[in-house]
């Protein structure tokens, strides 16, 4: 009888510093624990890590003791920070595939890397991608084609050859914010390479990452790659490219770039950045607050994440939940970490958890 032969080897890169100090072992375990319950049958989990000094190292070999089913190799040295991180990954990877899974994130489902390679092996791409879940907010759709007004999918459901990334290169170190984005914008502008989609939603992206907390650096940074890639004859200024990234171009900015721009991947994206509506936020109204809320209390009360999968909090959950947690909660100290949001709860000189009314009302 013929042996089946072995797949291709996938390294999942994971960048880590000082876990410990910055109280994120619950969301690292999450996240190693969906990378090793994956079915892909040849995986590497390459954790980079800064240097921590806090035990961080010795966090990982427990964790890994515990969940460990995959190859683990930790390489720990001194950065430059995320990106550098980052790449040192992608230098020290013995995969033949490469994808990025951040720290605080992780799969939604144990077939993810599955189906990324099967698309890519059956599509005969360079790479594939997915959709995610970007967690209170909403389900980022993977669109290779809007790459000119958006970030076109969530960087940790990119799956793709080493060798594309030999060729044409990884992360910019000149990017401390958005270099996943460069990359993206750099692929996608070339005409030759390949890409294809996997329509499921396969990750989870935390609120409150790296690239979500230095707003004005996030932003030059994207001006920078707009300038950098549209044509210069375009004369895109500062204000017209945070409108097309950030908000919603005009059919006149439009008209302007299609007449100048060269590149056939760009005018295509154009064609269709013209009648993009882009999405609100879920968590910049009472109704996503309860979202965090919930599931912020929840994990306090029960050690564990809520939201294991993109679904919301139905009316029923809300009036029974407030019932319970009035009885659980009430007279006792406000669990460690509830105090940030402001928005929702507030600690007074008891320290009892109150809620604001209109928050605590199911959303008609």
């Amino acid at each position: 009888m013929a042996s089946v032969p072995s797949r291709k080897k996938i390294t999942v890169i994971t960048t880590t510093f000082n876990l410990i100090k910055g109280q994120r072992k619950d969301v690292f375990i999450k996240m190693f624990k969906s990378v090793h319950a994956q079915t892909y049958p040849n995986i590497e989990h390459l954790i980079i890590d800064g240097a921590s000094q806090d035990g961080t190292l010795d966090f990982i070999k427990e964790v890994n003791a515990k969940y460990g089913k995959k190859q683990l190799r930790v390489v720990s040295e001194p950065d430059k920070g995320i990106t550098d991180a980052t790449i040192k990954g992608y230098k020290n990877a013995h995969g033949d595939y490469i994808i990025l899974m951040c720290s605080d994130d992780y799969y939604l489902r144990n077939d993810a890397l599955q189906l990324l390679a099967d698309a890519l092996e059956k599509e005969q791409a360079d790479f594939a991608c997915a959709d995610g879940w970007w967690m209170f907010c909403y389900t980022w759709l993977a669109d290779l084609n809007s790459f000119t007004y958006r970030h076109p999918f969530l960087i940790s459901t990119m799956l793709a050859k080493k060798e594309l990334f030999d060729k044409y290169g990884y992360f910019d170190p000149s990017y401390e914010m958005v270099a996943d984005y460069e990359l993206m914008v750099r692929l996608l502008s070339n005409p030759d390479i390949k890409g294809t989609v996997v329509p499921k939603t396969l990750t989870v992206l935390r609120p409150g990452g790296f690239s979500q907390t230095r707003e004005k650096l996030f932003v030059d940074e994207t001006v920078r790659i707009y300038k950098k890639y549209f044509n210069p004859a375009c004369k895109l200024t500062t204000r017209e490219i945070k409108a097309l990234h950030f908000g919603r171009a005009t059919k006149k900015l439009c008209a302007r770039i299609l007449k100048s721009e060269t590149n056939p991947r760009i005018l295509q994206s154009i064609q269709d950045a013209q009648f993009y509506g882009r999405p609100a936020l879920r968590h910049s109204n009472a109704k996503g607050n309860w979202y965090r809320i919930y599931n912020q209390l929840y994990k306090c009360l029960h050690g564990e994440d809520y939201f294991t999968r993109p679904r919301g909090v139905g009316v029923k959950y809300k009036k029974s939940f407030i019932k319970k947690l009035r009885g659980k909660l009430f007279g006792k100290k406000l669990p460690p970490g509830l105090c940030r949001f402001c928005s929702v709860i507030y600690l007074n000189k008891r320290k009892r958890v109150h809620f604001i009314r209109k928050y605590s009302r199911p959303s008609k």
